[in-house]
């Protein structure tokens, strides 16, 4: 008997949402199987909710496992004292599937190929837009419109404003308000509805019921939590470079946050290190053409990666008030002090 596959996304963006959508499709479209696993994961809590979805591969033993825009970062898959996690979660599917754009991915491709692990890897193309060109979506307009909402909304410059940006905007609100209140069934619904056609109008517009209210939600939210934001900002000099560091709310993770931030502060600082309160664990750093920080290796160095100069780390305590903040504050510092680049 061919058990039905699991989808594995990242849960904080347009991309990963996206991803899941479009990998569903396939699976109903290709597979011709209903997906049996979905899960949304978090960078944050990723290595702790590692175990128990390899249990649950290991008692489904789906025929497809697809994991999409989840840098690889071996650190995830290690259990002290134990055997990894990598090669018990390859042994429970038939076939694994890894499609990505991150550096991490980038590094240890061969390790995962070397394990029999499908890799789809490319630095210029988000999950969503390779799944959709490698499984032949692209001919159908409407998923083709999907995948170029992800691309243009992750690799969004400063000021860019155009019809994909904006819908991945709303898309994007509507899963931050699913991961601040924890409502990962909102998540589902969301993929769901991107599949069936049923969240976004012809003209990129949200369907009124329910996403339309429930972005209008978000906005109010969101007005509050740029309002608190702008009151947690701390400049700061490290190595004669201009550093901001900001604390935002879990509603504003995890690019309304420093997206703000780039287009209201971009200018006058060489480097934005913002960090969200708890419960997220999971925070960003950006950095300018004239930043002298490797951030991609402060942040590899803090237990996460990134690329073009930006990147993302977890750290292991929440923040939960301002002693913790300042304190997050100067871990950083210290980080991106050692990883000043050598002229």
């Amino acid at each position: 008997m061919v058990c039905s596959p699991f989808i594995v996304t990242h849960g904080e963006d347009p991309d990963g949402v996206i991803s899941h959508a479009l990998l569903w499709q396939l699976c109903e479209q290709g597979y011709k199987e209903e997906p049996a696993g979905h899960s949304f994961l978090r960078y944050d809590t990723l290595s702790d909710e590692l175990p128990s979805f390899v249990e649950i591969a290991q008692a489904g033993h789906p025929c497809n496992l697809f994991v999409a825009d989840i840098n690889f970062n071996p650190a995830n898959f290690r259990r002290r004292g134990k055997k990894g996690l990598l090669d018990p979660l390859r042994e429970a599917t038939t076939f694994m599937h890894w499609i990505d754009h991150h550096e991490g991915t980038r590094t240890y491709a061969k390790r995962l190929h070397d394990k029999g692990i499908f890799v789809s890897y490319s630095p210029n193309q988000c999950a969503a837009l390779q799944i959709a060109r490698h499984n032949k979506l692209l001919g159908d307009p409407y998923f083709r419109q999907l995948a170029q909402i992800a691309q243009a909304h992750d690799y969004a410059r400063t000021g860019d404003v155009n019809d994909a940006v904006l819908a991945g905007n709303k898309l994007e609100g509507i899963i931050a308000l699913g991961n601040a209140s924890e409502n990962y069934d909102l998540l589902l619904g969301l993929a769901f509805g991107l599949k069936e056609r049923t969240v976004l109008t012809t003209d990129l517009g949200l369907v009124d019921e329910p996403w339309g209210e429930i972005y209008g939600q978000y906005e109010q939210h969101k007005a509050e939590a740029l309002s608190e934001l702008e009151k947690t900002l701390l400049p700061a000099r490290v190595d004669n470079a201009r550093v901001l560091f900001a604390c935002a709310s879990p509603i504003l993770s995890q690019k309304p946050a420093p997206r703000y931030l780039r287009e209201r502060y971009g200018s006058h600082y060489d480097t934005i290190v913002c960090f969200f309160g708890a419960p997220y664990r999971n925070h960003i750093i950006l950095g300018n053409e004239a930043s002298p920080f490797d951030i991609v290796g402060a942040c590899r160095a803090l237990g996460g990666g990134g690329r073009n100069n930006s990147g993302g780390f977890t750290r292991k305590k929440a923040i939960t008030d301002f002693k913790d903040y300042q304190t997050a504050c100067q871990e950083v510092a210290l980080e991106l002090h050692a990883h000043q680049r050598k002229c």
